[in-house]
This record gives C-alpha cells, sequence and structure tokens, in this order.
C-alpha cells in the first residue's frame, strides 16, 4: 500500500514537472511582449528643435531645443527653450547681446502625403502652427542706441503661422516654419515674418 502510494505519487510529480516548466514559459513570454504602458506614452513624444548660424556684420548663433506630445496623430503640443547670442558692428563698435526665453506651442497637421508604394506611410505635410513666446533681452532693439545695455526686461510674443514636414521615419521629420508675430513689439530682436529649419526625432 505504501509502495502504491509512492508510486501514485511520483507518477503526479512527474506530470505536474512538465506542467509547471510550460506555465512558467509562456508567463515568461507574456510578460516579455506584453507592452509596458510607458513604452506606448514614449512612443508619443519627439525631440528636436531649431538651430541658427551666421557669422559676418551681423553674427548669430542660436539654439532652440524643443519636446513635444502627440495628443492624437494629428495634433501636437509641445514647448521648448531658446538661447541666442547676437553680435553687430554698429559704427566704430561691436555690440553683443545674449538673449533667451521659452515657448509652448501647438501644431496641428491639415494634410499629409503618404507614399504611393505605401498608403500607410506619410511622405509630407502641411500644418498651422499657433505659439506663445517669451524673450529676456538686456537692450531695446528700436533704439537707435543699441551700443547702451538697459536693465534686462521681458518680451512676450503670439506668433500664429504654418509650415512643411518631410517626414523621415516614423516620429522624425525635417520642419521649414514661416510665423507672423501678431504682438510685434518694437523691442524685440526679430522682424516679421519669421522663418525656422528644424528637426523632430
Amino acid at each position: 500500500m505504501g509502495c502504491t502510494k509512492r508510486k501514485i505519487s511520483t507518477l503526479i510529480f512527474l506530470i505536474l514537472i512538465p506542467s509547471t516548466l510550460v506555465w512558467g514559459q509562456v508567463r515568461e513570454d507574456s510578460v516579455k511582449k506584453a507592452p509596458r504602458p510607458t513604452d506606448r506614452k514614449w512612443d508619443k513624444v519627439v525631440w528636436g528643435g531649431y538651430l541658427t548660424l551666421q557669422i559676418g556684420t551681423v553674427s548669430v548663433v542660436a539654439i532652440s531645443p524643443q519636446v513635444a506630445y502627440f495628443v492624437n496623430p494629428k495634433m501636437l503640443i509641445g514647448g521648448g527653450v531658446s538661447y541666442e547670442y547676437y553680435s553687430e558692428k554698429w559704427y566704430n563698435d561691436r555690440i553683443s547681446s545674449s538673449i533667451y526665453g521659452g515657448r509652448i506651442f501647438d501644431e496641428y497637421i491639415i494634410y499629409t502625403s503618404m507614399y504611393k508604394s505605401n498608403k500607410q506611410k506619410p511622405n509630407f505635410s502641411f500644418f498651422s502652427h499657433v505659439e506663445y513666446e517669451i524673450l529676456n533681452l538686456d537692450r531695446d532693439f528700436s533704439n537707435p542706441d543699441l551700443v547702451k545695455a538697459s536693465n534686462r526686461f521681458w518680451v512676450h510674443g503670439l506668433l500664429l503661422g504654418g509650415g512643411f514636414k518631410q517626414h523621415m521615419g516614423r516620429r522624425s521629420s525635417f520642419n521649414v516654419v514661416l510665423l507672423y508675430n501678431i504682438i510685434n513689439d518694437s523691442r524685440s530682436p526679430y522682424d516679421n515674418p519669421q522663418i525656422r529649419i528644424g528637426f523632430y526625432f
């Protein structure tokens, strides 16, 4: 009787081992393959910005990194910071200024052209752009006497316009944006319209 019980116990044990191993493998595979919620969120985030370099009588070095989030396949909201070193020869003097600030913006894709060979893959898009920008300056750029710096102050801008997006991958793109500042503060260092060239990845 005792021997029979041992045989039955051994048989049950041998049957359960493969089941346990299979269950463990299935569970492990399901854990590996299950998408993480954080991964799905990060898939909607793009990084990028704009870079400007100009050397001469007027020298400008500007960098504007930004990050944005796809609320849906057509709407992108984001923000960024900017820094610009501005240098200009003014009669016998050369003035220089550091300009910095930030922005928040909204882009909405109006039209997308798909590749003829692959109707699921976007080729290029046209989009609208709305942006609020704030800049910190150390001089009034509407004042002819630019040599004299003043106490730093803030200039606000509300920019409206649109752009062209050349898609280069699932999220990456090359962008050209044309914007018009409807506030158009005379102290601003920029003239209307503004043209920006940048990228997302």
